[in-house]
């Protein structure tokens, strides 16, 4: 491949990147209970796999779980708690 049509892939991936965790942010913000939040979470996060690299994704995904309050939500563990369903959607495998 040409570094132009990488260049185009790669846009196109933080585009779909970019859209799943705008929409994503919006379904956090719903009177939904955290623990079905926590399952919508991982599930956006799984269906993204191998659109970018782990690290782009789970950077986007834990910015979104911070910003829309899920975090916090989820009590005294809630960092914890949402890198370990991250992680194990980042390798699909289901935490629940």
């Amino acid at each position: 491949m040409t570094e132009d049509t990488d260049a185009a892939e790669n846009e196109i991936e933080l585009d779909l990147l970019a859209e799943v965790t705008a929409y994503l942010a919006h379904e956090m913000r719903c009177a939904i209970p955290p623990a079905e939040c926590l399952r919508i979470f991982w599930a956006r996060a799984e269906a993204v796999r191998g659109v970018a690299p782990d690290e782009q994704i789970a950077k986007a995904f834990l910015a979104v779980a911070e910003r829309s309050g899920l975090i916090s939500r989820l009590g005294y563990h809630g960092g914890k708690d949402v890198r370990h369903v991250l992680d194990w959607a980042l390798h699909s495998r289901i935490p629940f």
